[in-house]
């Protein structure tokens, strides 16, 4: 472990310099740069798109989720991969107009069905007005003969 001594503006090495100061406060040099690494993820985070959804496509979620009731597994998966065929779906959109509250794991179950889904992080509004950072998955390519849509229509 590497440690500085900082003391008034000045840096100097313990072992190789003497300080004759009397105020010194050690400084882990690990320790600064985690809080570096930090703040840059922070600031990434500020930098990420807010999305928000639009009325059409609360509308369209409204149908599939009327098309394909049911809180069972096949059910959620079969309305993820809808939504996921309108558009981006952010996991705040699953739970408010999907109501799927465990949208990765419907995304990982599609993954493993063969499906190729991409997600990045944005920001989204809350009910309540804040904004929080969650995911936003998007449909890549779609793996054709699944057992989750039987439904699909063709047109």
């Amino acid at each position: 472990m590497r440690f500085q001594v900082q003391i008034q503006n000045q840096v100097c090495q313990p072992a190789a310099v003497p300080c004759n100061h009397d105020v010194a406060t050690f400084v882990d040099s690990r320790t600064s740069v985690i809080q570096a690494q930090r703040r840059a993820e922070r600031e990434a985070q500020l930098k990420a798109q807010v999305v928000g959804t639009s009325l059409s496509k609360r509308q369209a979620f409204k149908e599939l989720l009327a098309a394909t009731p049911g809180v069972g597994t096949e059910s959620q998966n079969s309305r993820m991969l809808r939504a996921l065929r309108i558009g981006p779906v952010t996991r705040m959109e699953c739970a408010r107009y999907l109501d799927m509250q465990h949208a990765a794991a419907r995304v990982l179950q599609l993954k493993h069905a063969g499906h190729e889904i991409s997600g990045e992080w944005v920001r989204q509004l809350s009910e309540h007005g804040r904004l929080h950072r969650t995911k936003q998955y998007r449909l890549v390519h779609e793996r054709v003969g699944d057992g989750f849509d039987t439904q699909r229509s063709r047109s």
